[in-house]
């Protein structure tokens, strides 16, 4: 996704954290006092949630988990059913009886593997989630205030200059979102050519274009440190963009997998490897097929329809079938 895109799903995720507060559950996790740290900063969301493009630059292996089939000689170990996917998954994520029911039995049965020299996105989510837990136990006194809670033995031995503002721990986590994100865009999880990017005129990129054009024309700026809390959340889309009617979750469901987030991500990663074959199944692009591609058509499609946010990101909600010309096979629909 493109620096507008990314932007607008933290604002989306910081919506419904903030909306969510005021739960019964929320109480309980005091989302009242994230909503409130992430809200004073809300205007470094462009810039912080693009610095992993924009300054780490680890695009080839920390925003992608590359999944292909496998054929090696324990292929059971990397088959994954739809039963076992569904049970690691948050209830809503990827509208999971919708589209991972889409897939024949046969495509569920057969082994897939993250490809090597794959990439490493659950690995990143993982460490961001720990150093951001880390930052908030190291922060300072106002840091602490405004959390309110108690400051812990042995925070009196840092040094002042060694602790970390509300402002840090939000930068921290706006780069988070970039990579839990990623991991639901399918084509970040697809070995397929079609997934590329290597090539000008590709899928991947085309869609990522036209999902940036149809956000908040404030958060298609490439720095938004004058607007407001209440000016960026007031944005309005643009004109026939197609998120319009856009919900975001009514709830934040706890991790599965024991609160791991990196199997967490892993699930993920492995529900969008699917979704990808659901969007354009593989009589349409086989499995690592270097030669397939979509028409340009069907890419506009696929970046057109109204969304639903899952987790942090936001996917089509339906999406009208398509016919390829080359092979004349009907895409299936997203909805």
């Amino acid at each position: 996704m493109n620096q507008p895109t990314h932007a607008w799903l933290a604002v989306e995720a910081f919506r419904t954290i903030q909306r969510c507060s005021t739960t019964d559950a929320g109480k309980q996790h005091q989302l009242d006092k994230l909503a409130a740290l992430l809200g004073q900063h809300l205007n470094d969301v462009v810039v912080a949630a693009w610095l992993p493009d924009a300054l780490i630059k680890d695009m080839t292996y920390g925003h992608v988990f590359k999944t292909s089939k496998y054929d090696g000689s324990d292929g059971t170990r990397f088959i994954v059913s739809r039963a076992d996917l569904k049970k690691g998954l948050a209830p809503a994520a990827f509208e999971r009886e919708r589209y991972l029911d889409k897939l024949p039995d046969s495509w569920w049965a057969a082994p897939y593997r993250v490809k090597d020299n794959g990439g490493h996105l659950p690995t990143r989510v993982t460490s961001l989630c720990q150093n951001a837990r880390d930052m908030l136990k190291m922060g300072d006194t106002d840091l602490y205030g405004q959390c309110g809670v108690t400051i812990p033995a042995g925070h009196a031995a840092i040094a002042d200059d060694l602790l970390c503002s509300s402002r840090d721990v939000a930068v921290m986590m706006w780069m988070t979102s970039h990579y839990v994100a990623d991991a639901h865009m399918p084509f970040h999880c697809d070995n397929r050519n079609l997934a590329s990017t290597s090539s000008v005129k590709n899928a991947h990129s085309k869609i990522e274009e036209l999902w940036g054009a149809q956000v908040p024309v404030l958060l298609q700026a490439k720095s938004i440190g004058a607007a407001t809390s209440d000016q960026i959340l007031a944005a309005p889309l643009p004109d026939k963009s197609n998120f319009a009617g856009f919900s975001s979750a009514n709830e934040i469901p706890p991790l599965k997998s024991g609160g791991d987030p990196w199997k967490e991500a892993v699930n993920i990663c492995r529900a969008s490897f699917a979704l990808s074959f659901s969007l354009v199944p593989p009589e349409v692009a086989p499995v690592d097929d270097p030669s397939s591609s979509i028409p340009v058509s069907t890419r506009r499609s696929l970046a057109s329809p109204p969304s639903t946010v899952i987790g942090s990101c936001a996917f089509p909600r339906s999406l009208p079938g398509s016919t390829s010309r080359r092979r004349d096979i009907r895409l299936r629909p997203w909805g």
